[in-house]
């Protein structure tokens, strides 16, 4: 039984909407405080889609550090961002469901005839019959289909699937749940990056990065296996959420796959992915190989192949690569100026390790000790182990959770970094969500994550993609920490909580561009984004609803 602001249910088919607390899976109480207020019951349409809720217990968030840009794009100044809407301009929190009709929200107005006090004794008895009856404390009752007593009933039941490890307490700001057309329009947000871009001969080739210039649009016309990996995974989640259909699917991914098979290296006897590509006449702006950008295109190209049942052959156009022959000792090797060097994975090796076993080659994390998110002491072990190496960031754990469902590491940096954001938001109203991103000024990209051991403005450090001091201070940080998009939408799918509902509000409110997708997120000191949008951040936004529409599950489980 579950008493709280949630619902009870019994052999007598009464569902009671009770105060006190929640008990989850494994006894966990989850806390509910429910103010008496009116709440708007859905029409029996409505129902017919149900409020999304949170991921299953097996999702939650965090992690990276290494790849990227460095191309002067120009430098903006300090002129208003175009990327977001006038200031002062509201955007209505518009609630939807299929038939386009506006949904229950939490701060929705109940109708004249639909209106039920919630007060801390509300009982909503469904029978078999197609009418029930809900009865508040005052002894009012209202007649109502079964159908709209289930509605209700799971408005207030949402977040209970995520009450486990690293789950925090929910409060009723859960009740505003995203119908499917609310997500279904982030995507098309999102869409836009990849609609906008490529057309014509190179129609699938997306720049890495597109920004205003003049009147028109200035890109960065190359891309890394890493773009490559996020633009296969963009194609997969837009024919699963029906932004395309199957022809234009078929259309981009070959000529993708074309492309790749085009970006090859050779490094003597061995054939690898190209580090960097031009997407307008195939040069090598960088020749080498990188493993941490080659692993997460390996993840993207497994996700493809279980996806499409093998239509597009990723098994053979992997097999042309020789991958084993850059692993030496199990460690993962660059090639970088012709030289084979150790690749500087950093936290982001368990991602990469996973991401090459999905291809039979094995590649060593350097963490030997067991991992066990549910023992204390194992998960402490391995968080000293990870904090000896660097900051923690959404990336790559969350696309791991996303793309492939968590690991036992991925699931504990995740958590981990969850939390904190959360500790950091209720301390200071600051919202906090970081990974990586591109900005509009020098140095052109940033590294931004958490050092769970670090004192001052270092514990949540702004690091620039070149070495340099003068990237390396608090005003940066400052400057340049940013609410990240992608992020924010791998948090909606991984926890659906409270705070990650609130992450989307303030992406969806500020961070569009208009035409070219979502900006990489919105600066926490002047709430105004970057004057740039780039293929990762809304090929993340695609997969993470895609996963959630999916029924919260991994891409590498969909079939298109």
């Amino acid at each position: 039984a579950i008493s709280g602001a949630c619902v009870t249910t019994g052999p007598d088919r009464t569902i009671g909407l009770t105060g006190g607390v929640a008990k989850g899976d494994r006894g966990r109480s989850l806390d509910f405080s429910v103010r008496s207020r009116a709440v708007g019951l859905p029409s029996a349409e409505q129902v017919k889609a149900p409020p999304v809720t949170a991921l299953s217990g097996e999702f939650r968030v965090a992690e990276h550090f290494d790849h990227q840009i460095g191309k002067t794009i120009g430098n903006f100044g300090d002129a208003e961002a175009l990327l977001v809407r006038p200031e002062g301009q509201a955007i209505a929190r518009q609630r939807w469901g299929n038939d386009g009709k506006r949904i229950i929200g939490a701060t929705a107005k109940p109708g004249p005839a639909q209106r039920s006090a919630c007060n801390m004794q509300t009982k909503l008895n469904v029978g078999s019959a197609s009418e029930c009856s809900c009865v508040n404390g005052t002894g009012d009752t209202m007649t109502m289909s079964r159908r709209e007593a289930i509605g209700i009933a799971l408005l207030f039941t949402g977040g209970l699937a995520a009450g486990t490890r690293g789950s925090l307490a929910m409060g009723t700001d859960q009740a505003m749940q995203l119908s499917l057309a609310d997500l279904k329009r982030d995507a098309g947000e999102a869409w836009r990056y990849f609609a906008g871009t490529g057309r014509g001969p190179r129609r699938g080739l997306v720049p890495a990065a597109v920004w205003p210039e003049g009147d028109s649009y200035g890109s960065y016309d190359s891309l890394t296996m890493w773009d490559m990996g996020s633009i296969i995974l963009a194609y997969v989640s837009a024919l699963s959420i029906g932004l395309i259909e199957a022809k234009e699917f078929d259309e981009r991914v070959t000529t993708v796959v074309a492309f790749m098979k085009r970006s090859e290296f050779r490094w003597g006897k061995l054939v690898l992915p190209n580090y960097r590509t031009s997407i307008t006449d195939g040069r090598f702006v960088e020749p080498g190989y990188d493993a941490t950008d080659t692993g997460r295109l390996l993840v993207a190209l497994h996700i493809l192949d279980k996806a499409t049942g093998g239509a597009h052959d990723a098994s053979k156009l992997v097999a042309r690569w020789n991958l084993g022959g850059v692993v030496v000792e199990g460690a993962p090797h660059d090639v970088k100026s012709t030289k084979r060097i150790k690749s500087e994975c950093h936290n982001y090796i368990y991602y990469i390790a996973r991401a090459h076993r999905l291809w039979d080659i094995e590649v060593a994390t350097g963490y030997k000790a067991h991992v066990n998110p549910e023992d204390t002491e194992a998960r402490n072990a391995f968080l000293a182990h990870v904090a000896k190496i660097g900051a923690i960031a959404s990336e790559p754990s969350l696309n791991e959770a996303i793309e492939l469902g968590h690991s036992a590491q991925s699931q504990i940096l995740a958590e981990t970094l969850y939390a904190a954001q959360r500790e950091r938001f209720e301390q200071t109203g600051l919202l906090t969500c970081v990974s990586e991103a591109p900005i509009d000024k020098k140095p052109w990209f940033t590294y931004q994550g958490y050092n769970p051991k670090a004192e001052g403005w270092y514990r949540w450090p702004v690091h620039s993609v070149v070495t340099d001091d003068l990237w390396s201070t608090k005003s940066f940080a400052d400057t340049y920490r940013m609410v990240n998009t992608k992020a924010a939408y791998m948090c909606l799918a991984a926890t659906g909580d409270d705070y990650a509902l609130k992450l989307r509000e303030h992406i969806w409110s500020k961070a569009r561009s208009g035409s070219r997708g979502f900006a990489p997120g919105v600066y926490e000191t002047t709430g105004k984004c970057p004057r740039i949008t780039d293929v990762n951040t809304n090929a993340a936004v695609l997969a993470s609803i895609a996963s959630i529409i999916a029924g919260h599950k991994p891409l590498a489980t969909l079939k298109v």
